[in-house]
Parts: C-alpha cells; sequence; structure tokens
C-alpha cells in the first residue's frame, strides 16, 4: 500500500473516533431528498427477510446485462443515519465527510467480499462537484467501484442486504428514484432455514424476525408509489421461474435473458462461496425447498411456527 493511502487508513480512523463517539443524540434530517445527477445511476434494493431467496435472486439478476449487485452491505442504513449525523457539524468538511462514510464501509469485515479499495473512492468523492456532493453521490461512486474492481461491465446496480429492511425510509429519501424487490417466502420455511443456518437459535426468534421484516415492508410499500415496489413469491420464482422473471425485468427496466436460470456467475458472487448458508444458491433451481417445514418439524414445533406467523401468513395468502 502506497505511504498516502496508509496517511488516509490512520486519517479514517482518528476522523471516525472523533465524529461517531456519540451521534444517538444526533437528529435526523430526512426531508431533503436529492434528485440523480447526470453521472448517477438510479439503484434496486432487493428487501425482505433473510433466507427467502434473496441471494438466489441476487444470482439470477447479475446475468443481465450490465446489472451488478455486491456482496450483502450490512452497513448501508448505518452509513445513512451517521451521514446525516455528521452533517449536523458546522466545521466539518466535505473530504472528512467522504471519509468518514468510506470508513464505515470498510470498517465491516464483510466489505472483503468486495474487494474495493476504498482510497480510490475516496479521491473521486472529494473531488465531486459542489452540486453532487451528497450521500447519493458517495454511494453511488462505491458500488461503482465495486463493479470496476470486479471487470464487470455496470449499467444498474442493485442491493440485496436483508437488514435493508429496517432502514427503508432512509434508503428512499437517499434515493428517492429507487426501485424495491420484495421478495415473500413461507414464514415457517423462513424460520426452519434460519435455524438449520445457525443464524437463530430458535424458532420463536426466527419467526419474529420474519414477522418484523414483513410488518416493516408493509408499512413502508403504503408510503411509495406502487410503481416504485415490486412482490415475488420465492415459491412463484422457484415453480415458474421465466414468468417471474420477465415481469421482474419488465419492472427494472432491464432485458430478460435466458442465462438468468442458467446463473453461469455463482462462483464469482464472492460471499456466496464464503458463508455456508450461501451454498443452496449453487445447485439448479429447484422447489425442494418449499414447504420443509412439514418434514423437518415435529408436531409441537408445528404448532408453534404455525401460531407464531399465523396472522402474516393468512394475509400473505399461505394459509
Amino acid at each position: 500500500m502506497h505511504s498516502r493511502e496508509n496517511i488516509f487508513k490512520n486519517k479514517l480512523k482518528g476522523l471516525t473516533s472523533y465524529y461517531l463517539f456519540d451521534m444517538t443524540r444526533s437528529l435526523f434530517n430526512f426531508n431533503k431528498a436529492y434528485p440523480l445527477n447526470s453521472n448517477q445511476i438510479a439503484p434496486f434494493f432487493i428487501i425482505g427477510s433473510g433466507r427467502s431467496g434473496n441471494t438466489l435472486l441476487r444470482s439470477m439478476l447479475v446475468e443481465g446485462e450490465g446489472i451488478v449487485i455486491p456482496p450483502e452491505s450490512y452497513v448501508l442504513g448505518n452509513v445513512i443515519r451517521k451521514y446525516y449525523a455528521l452533517s449536523h457539524f458546522k466545521n466539518i468538511q466535505w473530504n472528512e465527510i467522504c471519509a468518514i462514510t468510506l470508513a464505515i464501509f470498510d470498517g465491516n469485515p464483510e466489505f472483503k467480499w468486495w474487494d474495493v479499495d476504498v482510497w480510490k473512492v475516496y479521491e473521486r468523492c472529494k473531488n465531486l462537484d459542489h452540486k453532487n456532493r451528497n450521500l447519493a453521490s458517495i454511494l453511488d461512486e462505491i458500488y461503482k467501484e465495486y463493479a470496476t474492481s470486479n471487470g464487470l461491465y455496470i449499467k444498474k446496480w442493485g442491493d440485496k442486504t436483508p437488514l435493508n429492511t429496517f432502514y427503508l425510509k432512509e434508503i428512499y429519501k437517499t434515493f428517492p428514484e429507487a426501485k424495491f424487490i420484495h421478495i415473500i417466502r413461507d414464514g415457517r420455511d423462513v424460520a426452519v432455514s434460519y435455524k438449520n443456518a445457525n443464524l437463530y437459535q430458535s424458532l420463536e426468534e426466527s419467526c419474529e424476525r420474519w414477522n418484523i421484516s414483513i410488518n416493516e415492508i408493509d408499512r413502508f410499500s403504503k408510503t411509495i408509489s406502487s410503481e416504485n415496489m415490486f412482490e415475488v413469491k420465492y415459491e412463484m420464482l422457484v415453480n415458474n421461474t421465466t414468468e417471474e422473471l420477465t415481469r421482474l425485468c419488465e419492472f427494472l427496466e432491464i432485458k430478460y435473458k435466458d442465462s438468468m436460470l442458467n446463473r453461469s456467475k455463482t462462483n464469482q458472487l464472492g460471499d456466496v462461496s464464503g458463508h455456508s448458508h450461501h451454498e443452496n444458491v449453487k445447485n439448479p433451481i429447484n422447489t425442494s425447498s418449499i414447504g420443509k417445514w412439514r418434514s423437518e418439524l415435529g408436531e409441537q414445533d408445528k404448532e408453534t411456527v404455525n401460531n407464531l406467523c399465523y396472522k402474516n401468513l393468512k394475509k400473505l395468502g399461505y394459509v
């Protein structure tokens, strides 16, 4: 690493500790949204509970021409909140805001899967025209750098981090032209999948996470235009893949390709190879995971997941 990059890294640590020591009392102002500038890309976000087919859908869409979806970001919601908190510091400089924003990405251990040098992003961001100095521009630059560093042609970028479900208001205010894809799966199968992947220790916790995700997105969907929200059920996606993908591509205004079914790039998706709970994504599209809760749970556990998920299962047409 060049010495100037070492200096940059050290400065990031100092700035981060200075400005982020107490953000919890800052007031976030999400009333001001910024339209895209001519160099920015209108993004899309795959949202919903984890274990719902998010990564499977990512593996399909990245086969589209110029469609780029990095590994899960994990920090996007936190980045947005911290950015708006920073705006309350009167003496903070634009280059410092850029550095701190990028430091939050760089400091997350999962960011290694992006293979992005934040120094390059920082150099571009700090020199942005004054009219383009906003969070959307910084984020647009970092997602485009992911494409560049991984040798990908980019026309449109997306994000498929389930955690974003809890920051939808913030994301939408940052990207008012964004589109959202809500992928839905039977909550009983989600609960079993969470537990089998050791992401949650109990069925109760797993059901709670699914319910919260469904409720958060239901509330959010009522605040935006239906033209910006698309719903797809996992069960429909794996049963009628061509039809569902064609509808989704129309929503995203991209061209459907048969290669989306073959998914030749599954070994090039970074975190898919690095995490065992993504292993099934490498398999051909199949319906074997539908209704697993019936065969894998005992009678008492079946009753538990049915009771805990019933309200949303009924609303979504699963019971």
